[in-house]
This record gives structure tokens, sequence and C-alpha cells, in this order.
């Protein structure tokens, strides 16, 4: 009875990751603990039928990549009479060493062919810095993870091109002439052959940085794209800068044409070749004709097809769709990569608006990311998974999160049910079809390290080989956040700085969020898993974007229901105050619940039936029969009960905020309230012995000057950014200058804790650098707004006239356009009633400047200065001073529901307006 491989378990290796291995002739890794790492584990049956295993060398996976063929089993065979004292075998053994390791030194990944395009393309083993520009969030982390040796798919990312690129423009016959950049076409012959292209003899510039970029992966793969014995599968990635979950696209499994159908077949199986197939087809049809065949694949796909005659029944009804159109993408190889590709760059461009808004960087074309598909979508030891360093709840322990036989992006866009399992910081409690991770269980610490914090790693497991296809920075609830935090510090994995990278202040105000009083009394009418730890939440309930924002703009409280979320509703989930999913399909939602502390509740259930949607009504099925919640209907969301109640209920202060404000004392909170407020007491000692030497970033000045605010130090907060500013006035000018709309609330509350003298200083820098008074309109606007109701009009004046004199009078009036624009974007005219004067006097220049006028409209019944001037700059003094009682509190309910203090006076008068019929 010949050897029967029964699994393996081991990392992706890349050729030049085995090429290193192979040269230096190392036989296993070690850990830096000491302990082995065996990177390949194999469990076989032997000659009597005995299960047995083994670990072999890492350079032995050249003969697994068909982890269960004859191949793979005759070289186990080979290796275990090695291993008993065979000579014959150990010779053999030797010799495809010499052979594998020569063949390898020939492959010199440092001597890639770029072709041409050298200058567009970058490939994992490129040395050197880069910028985040030219990288992405996403490229930049596999770059950087590739580097440290970690099991990245071979990849090849395409730098942004210019408009002139991506123009189909001229193309060039070999009997023409052509430009220098492009080279003689009779070269090219064989890689146009290659990659199937409809004009074998005429190239542009993108067909020509496409080849290349295939060529590349080629190389390092050592497959073939559109060959059909040894196909080379490719995702696509859009990234950005900036990292901006569900703003672009990914697409999945190019090249799965029909001629490369039977290497499919034969690598990964019939029932995993129609998948790659089918997901291809699906992929392009849904772009090309969404209106056509949309809800005709939903509904294809809405049955879970498990059986290989299933798979390839929902195949041919994909094949009889593409049939019926003509689209060259369906046919043609290297027409599907330049087609998907200026998709890309299509839908980026579809969403300017939104991603400049965005962007915290200038705004840039998408860096697209081509990798080597790894599949988990097959029914032998694969998986799709998210493995978080650190339990997003708890903060202690690791956390995967898996869905068997799925694609990577049904489970990040929310399509696959999915397996959560926490387990210790080490290997120990890992086993069955997770045993693979084992193995990549050292790599997650020194990603720790080297990135000062928690990361979550997006992995795909194809028959037992694990693969990182992204890493992203871990979203955390704020007492996973601190704990984290502090228990890196304690390790000296982190310095203290680094902290406010871990915690961030809406961390804090999710801890300290305010909670309904015995809630557990209440009786919810349906339940579901809580995102976040604490925190709950009373609003109106809506189950479309559209009404749900439209309400949310006259400033109430909206808790958006729906089946479940994907990554384009990601900008609408961050304007809500409360998110629930129908579903527990819900990636997308729980990255933005955790990452802006908004109370969630994902696989909402009723008794029986799950609650689902109709008409615009949410129903729930109870054992009394079923309750309808219609749109604009209040209810309450608790994440201490995981419960959705119907109604309104007053909403009261935390334990532990009663604890900050000084209102109870820290021996009063018990349960998890004591142990949250032991580790945010340790964490605000270690904050409060930052230097401000150790702070090099303005938004990290920023957070910790939220920071202290929130703990209600002004005093501290003043000193530490008014000193820092001193010495990193370019650093400063910078962050107020890239400040786009949406954005200006972290750069107003740092101006609001200068002093007067650095306040002036920074608004002169601002208007004396034309670049900087170019690029930074905007908050250049709203600071010079917030001067004139500051320190009045006549400063004001008085600032504006000097603007005049030194840059001349149109520099005067470009600074009266930005106030209007900021003014105007406040949507609220606001009349100064500030006395009139000159210059701010010594004794004010010395400490924060002039008083803020606040006697002018002294706080009393409106229990708010800003509300006050709001209402009598609308409605006029005389109105203002007959307001009744309810009509102050009606006013007071209103202003207070608007949790952006610097939008309240356009969204809470508005919102008032229109209840009292006013507007």
């Amino acid at each position: 009875m010949a050897i029967e491989i029964i699994k393996i378990s081991r990392l992706y290796y890349a050729p030049h990751q085995l090429r290193g291995s192979l040269i230096a002739s190392l036989p296993q890794r070690k850990q830096s603990s000491g302990s082995t790492w065996y990177p390949f584990y194999v469990e076989y049956k032997d000659s009597q039928g005995a299960v047995q295993e083994t670990h072999i060398r890492d350079y032995d996976s050249i003969y697994f990549k068909d982890p269960f063929s004859r191949q793979a089993a005759d070289h186990l065979a080979l290796i275990l009479r090695a291993r008993s004292g065979d000579d014959s075998a150990q010779t053999i053994l030797k010799n495809q060493v010499v052979a594998n390791r020569q063949a390898y030194e020939r492959f010199d990944p440092a001597k890639l062919d770029f072709g041409t395009s050298r200058a567009h393309l970058i490939a994992p083993t490129d040395p050197g810095d880069l910028s985040l520009d030219d990288l992405g969030t996403k490229g930049l982390s596999l770059l950087e993870d590739a580097r440290r040796g970690l099991p990245v798919p071979v990849f090849c990312l395409i730098k942004p091109l210019g408009d002139s690129l991506l123009q189909d423009g001229r193309r060039f016959s070999s009997a023409g002439r052509r430009p220098d950049n492009v080279p003689n076409v009779e070269t090219r012959r064989f890689r146009s052959a290659r990659m199937g292209q409809i004009a074998s003899s005429s190239f542009n510039p993108l067909d020509c940085i496409l080849a290349d970029a295939v060529s590349v992966l080629e190389q390092l793969s050592g497959k073939k794209y559109g060959d059909p014995e040894n196909p080379l599968g490719l995702s696509m990635r859009a990234c950005l800068p900036d990292n901006l979950p569900g703003m672009l696209p990914t697409y999945l499994n190019l090249g799965a044409m029909t001629s490369v159908l039977p290497g499919l077949i034969a690598r990964y199986g019939k029932a995993g070749a129609y998948d790659i197939r089918s997901n291809y087809l699906a992929t392009l049809l849904t772009e090309t004709y969404p209106h056509l065949f949309a809800d005709r694949i939903a509904a294809l796909f809405a049955a879970n097809l498990s059986q290989p005659a299933e798979k390839y029944e929902a195949m041919v009804a994909l094949e009889a769709m593409r049939q019926s159109v003509s689209h060259l993408a369906f046919s043609d190889p290297a027409y599907c990569l330049r087609y998907l590709f200026k998709r890309a760059y299509a839908d980026m461009k579809a969403k300017h608006d939104t991603i400049a808004a965005l962007a915290r960087r200038p705004f840039v074309a998408p860096i697209i990311i081509l990798q080597e598909m790894i599949v988990g979508k097959l029914a032998h030891d694969s998986f799709s998974a998210v493995l978080y360093s650190r339990d997003p709840n708890g903060g202690k322990s690791r956390l995967v999160e898996y869905a068997p036989g799925r694609f990577g992006e049904e489970i990040m866009t929310a399509h696959a049910q999915r397996d959560s399992i926490p387990y210790g910081i080490g290997a120990s409690q890992i086993a069955g079809s997770l045993l693979t991770l084992a193995h990549f269980e050292p790599a997650i610490g020194v990603t720790e390290r080297a990135t000062a914090g928690p990361v979550a790693f997006e992995l795909t497991v194809e028959q037992g080989m694990l693969a990182v296809l992204q890493r992203n920075s871990a979203a955390l609830s704020g007492f996973a956040a601190l704990r984290s935090g502090l228990d890196m510090l304690g390790h000296g994995d982190i310095k203290r700085k680094d902290l406010l990278r871990i915690v961030r202040p809406f961390h804090l105000r999710q801890l300290f969020a305010s909670r309904i009083p015995d809630i557990y009394k209440l009786m919810p009418v349906a339940k579901g898993t809580a995102v976040l730890p604490c925190g709950d939440v009373s609003g109106e309930v809506y189950f479309s974007k559209e009404k749900a924002l439209a309400a949310r703009s006259e400033g109430k409280r909206v808790i958006l229901v729906q089946a479940d979320f994907v990554p384009g509703d990601a900008e609408t989930m961050k304007e809500m105050s409360g998110l629930v999913s129908l579903t527990d399909f819900a990636i997308h939602l729980t990255e933005i619940a955790r990452r802006y502390g908004i109370v969630s509740l994902v696989g909402l259930n009723g008794q029986n039936t799950p609650p689902k949607v109709v008409d615009g009504q949410l129903v729930i099925f109870t054992q009394e029969g079923e309750i309808t919640i219609k749109e604009g209907d209040s209810v309450v969301l608790s994440s201490q009960t995981g419960g959705i109640y119907l109604g309104k209920v007053d909403v009261m202060p935390s334990p532990l905020n009663m604890v900050l404000r000084g209102l109870s004392r820290p021996e009063e909170l018990s349960g998890d309230d004591s142990i949250i407020w032991q580790a945010f007491t340790d964490f605000i000692k270690e904050i409060k012995e930052i230097l401000s030497c150790e702070i090099t970033d303005a938004s990290d000045l920023a957070d910790l000057a939220s920071i202290f605010l929130f703990i209600e130090d002004k005093a501290a907060a003043i000193q530490f950014v008014d000193g820092w500013v001193h010495t990193h006035w370019n650093e400063v000018l910078s962050f107020f200058a890239e400040t786009r709309i949406g954005q200006h609330a972290a750069r107003l509350n740092l101006f609001d804790l200068l002093r007067f003298s650095n306040r002036l200083r920074l608004i002169r820098k601002m208007a004396r650098n034309p670049e900087l008074r170019s690029v930074g309109t905007f908050m250049l606007g709203r600071l010079l707004l917030v001067y004139r109701e500051t320190y009045g009009r006549g400063s004001y004046e008085a600032l504006m006239a000097e603007f005049a004199e030194n840059f001349g009078s149109e520099a005067r009036d470009e600074m009266s356009r930005v106030v209007a624009q900021a003014g105007e974007y406040l949507g609220f005219s606001r009349v100064d009633r500030a006395t009139e004067g000159e210059h701010p006097s010594k004794e004010a220049k010395a400490d924060l400047g002039a008083p803020k006028n606040e006697g002018i409209y002294k706080t009393n019944r409106f229990g708010s200065t800003t509300l006050e001037k709001a209402l009598r700059n609308n409605f006029g003094d005389e109105a203002v001073d007959a307001m009744s009682d309810a009509d102050v509190k009606v006013w007071k309910d209103g202003w207070s529901q608007e949790v952006d203090p610097s939008h309240k006076a356009r969204k809470g008068i508005e919102a008032i307006m229109k209840k009292k019929g006013w507007s």
C-alpha cells in the first residue's frame, strides 16, 4: 500500500524566499524564543494504513504544489526512506537540492525584467524606501510584510498613472513609427501572444505597463497568466494613501478563462475550478451589465451550492449569460486586465468628492495591486479568515474569524457565515483545521512590535497552506485598546507616544458613554451580539440610507437597521448614532462601530423566525405574535444587554463618567467598570509622562490635547500644545493647511489651546505664504472667523488692514472671501455683537488674549452661550427675551441632540425651526 497524504499544514513560500532557504541550506527555521518552528507539517497514512505525522523542510514545498497528488506522496516516501537510512534515497534528495539550488541561483529577484515599465511598477523584492503615495496603505503593508519574510503571495504594484497613460490613444503598428518609450513591437510578439491580445502587433502605454506587470508576476510565481496547464490566477485591488475601507473595488480570479479550466481542475479539483470560473464570470457580468444580471446572479448564489454537480450547473448558467452578450473582457485575459484596471480608475473618479473630503493627504490616483490568487473556496482544509493579534473586545487573547470554503472577499464583504475562535497568545490551543495558524504565530508578535500596535491580518488557507493577503491596524473597542496599549508598553514593545496611535479619543468617549439605568429590567423585542462592551442609545429607527441621512441632517439621533452592511455603506454608518445588522455578516459594520464608538448590534434575532425588513417596516416575530417597527419609531439599543427595545427611555451617565466628573468615588465601581477604571487611570498616568520631544506628528498632538480635554485638564493641554508649536511650526502649518471640510474639529481644538501670540502667529504665517493660503483656504477662513468672534470686530479689522498693508488689497479681499466661505459652510450668518476695539491689550497678549465676550450673552436659562447667540442672531433680542420656558426647553433639547459642536449653528437651529413650524 502506497503512502497517502491526509493533510498538510504550512505557510506560503514565495520562490525568492525558497531561493534564500536553498542557498543557505536551512533545514528549518527557529523562533526567537528558541523553540522549534516547523513550517511544514504533513499527516499521512503509511503503507500499513496507520496514521503518522512528520515535519519536512520548507524548500521541499517545490514538490507539494498539489499536496494530494501522486508526485507529493512519492516525494514524501522518498524523504521517509532517506530518514530511515536508505543511501539511494539520500543521494536522490541531495542531488535534487543541488539541482534546485542551481536553478534558484540562476533566478535572481534583484534582476527581474520590468520591460520598459520600471518607473511604474514595484515588486516585493524591491529594495529601498518608497513613499506612501507610490504604495498606498495596503501596498506599503504588503511590501513591509514581504520584507519581514511573512507568507505574502507574490504581487506587483502599479503606481498612480496619469490620464495620458489611461487613454486608448494611438496604437503602434510594426510597420509604422513608434515613440521612444514603446519597445519594438517585434520584441513583444511573444508577450502579446502569451497574453492573448487581440491586436498582437499594436500597443498603447497601458497595455505595455500591464503586460510588464504580469511578466513580473510570472517570473516571481513560476506560473503563466492564461496558460491552460499552469495558470496564474490574479486578484486586483485598488488602494489609496489613506485607508478608506469600501471606497475602491476588488476583483478576484482574473485569468480564469474557459481555456484554463483544465489546469484549474488539475490543481483545485472540479468543485474548486467551477467556483473560480463562476466567480470570475459573476464579477465581469455584474461589473459590465448590472441592470441585466445582478439580480439573476444573486438569486443563483442564494442557495448554498456544495456539490460539484450543483457548482457545474451554476457555472453553466453563468456561461449562458455570458454568451448572451458580447464583451472582450469575457474571452480575452489581457483585455480583461485593462478593462477592470480602467473600471477601478473610473470608480475612483465617480467617488472623487467623497474621497477628497475623507483623505488626509493630497488627492492622488489609486494604486493598483496585482497579486497571485490563493484560493480559500476549496473543500479540503481551506478557508478565509481575519486574524486579530488582540481580541477586538477584550484586548487580551488572539481572535480568528474564519469562514470555511469561502473566497476572502466573501468574509470581508459580509456574505459568508463565519466562526470566531479566541485563543491564548501562543500556539498550543490551535488544532484541527486551524493548525496552520500555529506556524504563523511567531510572525504576529514580530509584526505587532514592528508596527507598534495591534494588527489584523486577512488570511487565506489553500489546502493547508496559509497566505497573508493584507494587513491593517486592528480596530479595537475602548477597553481592548486600553488593555492592548498598556500590555505592549509594559512588555517594552512600544514607547509611550505609541499609546496615542492605539488608544484614540473616540475610545475614551466609547468607554464613558451614557447608559440606560435598569436596562436589565426591560424586556427586549429582539437581541443580537453587541459590537462594543458598553454604551446605550435612544433614537429613531430607519431602514434606508437616504431617509436615515435626511433625519440625521435634521439633528435627530438615528439608528440605521439593514439586513447587512457592505463596504459602500461605510460613510453612512459613520453618521449614525446606532447600527443594527439583521445578520451577523458584519465585518465592515464592526470596523466602523469600533473605530467611531457607535453602539451596534449584529445578528439580530427574535424568539423564533429572524426579523426582516418588509415594505419599509421591521417585522420581529415573537411567541405572542408579530411586532412591527416603522421608520421614524423610537427605539433603544443597548450594548450592555445586546437588546433592542421599543419607545424612549432616559439615558443616564455611566458610572465611569460619574467617577471621572467627581460625582462618585472609584470604590463605588464594581465588576467590569472597576477593571476599566483601573486601566483608564494607568493609561492617563502614562499619557502625562509623555514629553514634548517625543511627539513628532501634529495629529498625535491633536489626539493628546483631546485626551487632556476629556479628563478636563485644560491647563495641561494649553501648556503642552503651546509649548510644542514653538519648535514645530512647519508641522503645525502643514497640519492646518491640509484640512478639508469635515476634518476641522481637531484643528480648532488646537487653535483654542494656543495663547494669543501663537494664534496670531499661525494666522499670519498661513496668510503670508501663498501656497499655504491656497491649500488651506477653508481652514484659514475658520481661524479668521474664530479670531473675529473671540477678539471683536475691531481687532479683526485691524488684522485685515495689516494684511492689506503687507500683502496688498488683493490679499485682504482674498482673506475676506475665505471668511465668507467658512461662514457659508457653517450655514449660519453670525452677527458679531462684541465691542469694537483695537488690538488686544498687553495683558491679554500675555495669556490667552482678550476674553471671549461671554459677558455679552451670559449663560442663563438657555444653558449655552452659543445657543443664545445663535437664537438672537436668527430672531433678534426681543423675540428671544419673550420666549417662554417651554420654548427654551424645546430649543435646548434640540440643540443637545447635535453631537458635533461646529454644526450646531446650522443643524440644531434648523431642526428646531422645522419642529416649531418657523422654517
